[in-house]
């Protein structure tokens, strides 16, 4: 009877459900902001990408870096939705609104910067509210799972970042090399 009550209970009850993971990369902090502020970027470095659905479609709208940046997708692994950045700090934070298949329901998320001795950490979040009984049967499955993804996201931007860091320091001293060179 117990059961059955904590059962009732939980199955009215909204829980929220939140994901946070965080990654240290290796170069400025206005570098790691190009790349999470412009969702032009998003499906080379999300897991999120043709490579998990070849046959998806991106749209992008608004410029970078800006409340009302979006895009929306389509594809047969994907389906459909729509991201929309709702606050902008640059170089500090990146807030965002996820939509599901054409639906009104708004999930918020976003990633928060912040660089120290020009190592950039980058933490991303999610937040759903799930109604008492599937939370209760899985939300434990669907954190993990978007924790995974944010992980396999946060991943990938760490060495896309930092390739394009390390191919920036040597344009810099090849430069640099070419002007004392000429000097002489």
């Amino acid at each position: 009877m117990l059961f059955l009550l904590a059962a009732v209970n939980t199955a009215d009850a909204a829980k929220t459900l939140s994901v946070t993971k965080t990654q240290e990369i290796e170069a400025p902090v206005e570098l790691v902001w190009s790349y999470v502020s412009d969702f032009t970027t998003w499906k080379s470095w999300t897991v999120w990408n043709p490579e998990m659905d070849p046959e998806a479609t991106w749209s992008y709208q608004g410029e970078a870096a800006t409340v009302g940046h979006s895009t929306e997708w389509t594809g047969p692994e994907l389906g459909e939705g729509k991201m929309v950045a709702t606050a902008v700090e640059a170089d500090k934070a990146w807030t965002y609104d996820l939509f599901f298949d054409g639906k009104d329901k708004a999930y918020p998320g976003g990633l928060t910067l912040s660089e120290a001795d020009g190592v950039t950490t980058v933490s991303w979040d999610f937040n759903m509210q799930m109604g008492g009984l599937g939370a209760a049967l899985f939300g434990k499955k669907i954190t993990q799972m978007i924790g995974q993804d944010f992980e396999g996201g946060l991943a990938n931007l760490e060495v896309m970042v930092e390739a394009a860091q390390a191919e920036a320091v040597l344009a810099a001293a090849t430069a640099l090399v070419a002007e004392k060179s000429a000097g002489l």
